[in-house]
């Protein structure tokens, strides 16, 4: 699975659980009802504050509380699901790792029974799941929950783009023969490609700027920021290698049929004006397909 943010082959681009920092802000109805939602703040923020520097047994302590003093707190669930996993990084003993997964999970999952939608605690819980097992059920009951991570994403307009689980989706789909559609392995790994290929340029023209510049021999140069820079370019690279990787193994997969309906169809395929009826619609996948795990193998830095 897909790993970027504070978790293939395709199935292990993982990024680290999500974690919400907003406090929860109720109406207020009275002095003692305000002290009430005002301690429920202060545990999520000082446990959000203490999982930021990786004090976790504080973050931990923080949340327990914050869920004492009300267990469907939203984000207090979803962040305390967030540091069990955490604190698993650094455990040796098997079965306390096992325990803190199987609580994470049922948070994640109470979360879930509370607001069937969001976003945050579903991405979690896929990656949770898959991550305890490769089975047929449990990749497609994670597709399903990266479905509603973008649906989410898609919806929120003042949200950001999930490329995270769209890779993911992608990876899942893609197991479970799943190409085509909205959320259909293909669209999925498009969108994901064309988010951090945004990402590379992004990074590419502030490297330019440092580089390259009218003002660039005038002013101090930047090291670590080229350097970081850099780096970031490397690693999103790598990801993308994985992604064409992923995507042209699709492409190769479709029947002529469904080639032949991806031609009318937007998409990051080329000459698609070429593919006029199945065979030649086919062989326009192929060739992208090609084209494809060419990219991956420019892309992967290894």
């Amino acid at each position: 699975m897909f790993q970027l943010q504070p978790r293939i082959g395709i199935r292990a681009l993982g990024i680290a659980l999500t974690t919400i920092l907003l406090l929860a802000s109720p109406t207020l109805v009275s002095s003692s009802y305000s002290e009430y939602v005002g301690k429920i703040n202060n545990h999520l923020q000082e446990g959000n504050d203490a999982l930021a520097t990786g004090d976790l047994q504080t973050a931990i302590q923080n949340y327990e509380s914050c869920l004492k003093l009300d267990p469907n707190q939203r984000y207090c669930n979803i962040n305390f699901a967030s540091a069990l996993v955490d604190m698993n990084e650094s455990e040796q003993d098997e079965t306390i790792k096992r325990e803190r997964t199987a609580r994470a999970t049922s948070v994640l999952r109470h979360v879930l029974s509370l607001h069937p939608e969001d976003g945050d605690a579903a991405f979690n819980l896929a990656l949770l799941l898959q991550d305890s097992s490769h089975s047929e059920n449990v990749t497609r009951e994670a597709a399903k929950l990266y479905e509603i991570a973008v649906h989410a994403a898609d919806i929120d307009a003042e949200g950001e783009d999930r490329w995270d689980a769209l890779a993911n989706m992608a990876a899942a789909k893609q197991e479970l023969g799943e190409f085509l559609g909205p959320y259909g392995a293909r669209r999925s790994y498009e969108r994901a490609i064309v988010l951090l290929e945004a990402m590379v340029e992004e990074y590419s023209a502030y490297i330019n700027q440092i580089l390259y510049d009218e003002d660039a021999a005038k002013r101090e140069y930047d090291e670590e920021g080229l350097n970081d820079a850099q780096m970031q370019v490397n690693s999103i690279n790598a990801y993308l290698s994985k992604l064409y990787y992923g995507y042209g193994t699709v492409l190769a997969e479709l029947l002529p049929s469904d080639c032949l309906r991806l031609m009318t169809e937007e998409s990051l395929m080329i000459d698609k004006k070429e593919g006029t009826d199945e065979n030649s619609a086919k062989m326009v996948c192929e060739t992208n397909a090609v084209n494809a795990m060419r990219l991956a193998v420019d892309l992967d830095g290894n």
